[in-house]
């Protein structure tokens, strides 16, 4: 049964991207990754992450997207929003039950900066050390 958005409610497609089956929806370019999956794509390659935004474009703009209740697609459960790594200004939402993580247009290439900031962070400690 093929999953509702938890930002539209429209339904999600499944994509299989780098060997991950993902949910995607079509009209506001949404992911949603099961337990494991956004952990395996960012693992996959340093870049994955914002190529994966970029193959993904939003066919509209989601209204009250922000203040809307996000209900998790596989158990209905409200989703919980944090800041991406604790300390980032990217917010993600999150199954309380599931672990499941649903990511808004736009988010993964907050994450993947993130990463990437952090990387080159603790390089130059490395190297300075």
């Amino acid at each position: 049964m093929p999953l509702a958005c938890p930002a539209c409610r429209a339904e999600m497609e499944p994509v299989s991207y780098l060997g991950v089956s993902l949910d995607v929806c079509p009209e506001c370019a949404g992911i949603w990754f099961d337990e494991t999956e956004l952990l395996a794509v960012e693992k996959v390659a340093s870049d994955a992450l914002s190529a994966l935004e970029e193959m993904f474009q939003p066919e509209l703009a989601v209204q009250g997207g922000a203040e809307k209740m996000k209900k998790c697609p596989r158990d209905q459960t409200r989703l919980d929003t944090y800041h991406y790594a604790y300390d980032t200004p990217v917010k993600i939402d999150s199954c309380p039950k599931c672990h499941g993580i649903f990511v808004d247009d736009l988010e993964l290439a907050g994450i993947h900066a993130a990463i990437n900031s952090e990387g080159r962070a603790r390089f130059t400690e490395t190297m300075a050390a």
